[in-house]
C-alpha cells in the first residue's frame, strides 16, 4: 500500500494437485491510482505452463478505484438481469489496459518476445521454438502475418 492507503501491487500464489494439477504465482506492480503496469507471472493448468514478464498500458485519466467502486455498487444489486446490465455498463466504461509487452515462455514451450500496439494487438513477435527453430513475425492489426523471417514459403 502507498502513503495514501492505495493498493499498489501484490504477490499472488495458488496451487493444487488434487484432481487437476493447477498453479499460478505472480508479483505485480501497479501504476499510481491504477491496476498493474508490470508483472512477472507463472501459470500451469492441464500440463501446460507459461511464465514471463508483462507490461500493460494503463489510463492516466480514470482512477482504478472508480471502476472498483462502480463494480461493487453493481454487484450489490439483487441478482438478475438488472445487476447483469449494471455490471456490463460499468465494464463498458472501463479504460482499456492492453498488454504491450510479453517476454517469456508460452504454453507451447516457445520462448517469445511479443510487442503489441496501443490496443494490445501483437505486431512484432520474436520466437524460438522448443525444437530450436526460430522466427521473427510482423503482424497487421488483424493478427495476420505480413512478413516472416525466415520466409515460411522459401525452400
Amino acid at each position: 500500500f502507498n502513503d495514501e492507503g492505495d493498493e499498489v501491487g501484490g504477490l499472488t500464489y495458488t496451487g493444487t494437485d488434487d484432481s487437476e494439477r493447477r498453479a499460478s504465482a505472480g508479483i505485480m506492480f501497479d501504476q499510481l491510482k491504477q491496476d498493474q503496469t508490470i508483472g512477472i507471472s507463472y501459470s500451469e493448468a492441464n500440463g501446460q505452463r507459461a511464465a514471463g514478464l508483462q507490461v500493460w498500458d494503463r489510463s492516466e485519466h480514470q482512477p482504478h478505484s472508480e471502476l472498483i467502486r462502480g463494480l461493487n455498487d453493481a454487484n450489490a444489486l439483487p441478482e438478475g438481469p438488472g445487476r447483469d446490465a449494471a455490471v456490463k455498463a460499468v465494464r463498458a466504461k472501463a479504460a482499456p489496459g492492453p498488454r504491450r509487452l510479453f517476454v517469456g515462455k508460452n504454453t507451447d514451450r516457445a520462448a517469445t518476445v511479443s510487442l503489441a500496439d496501443g490496443l494490445g494487438r501483437p505486431r512484432l513477435v520474436l520466437r524460438v521454438n522448443d525444437d530450436g527453430s526460430s522466427s521473427i513475425e510482423f503482424l497487421d492489426a488483424d493478427g495476420k502475418t505480413v512478413q516472416r523471417i525466415p520466409d515460411a514459403t522459401a525452400k
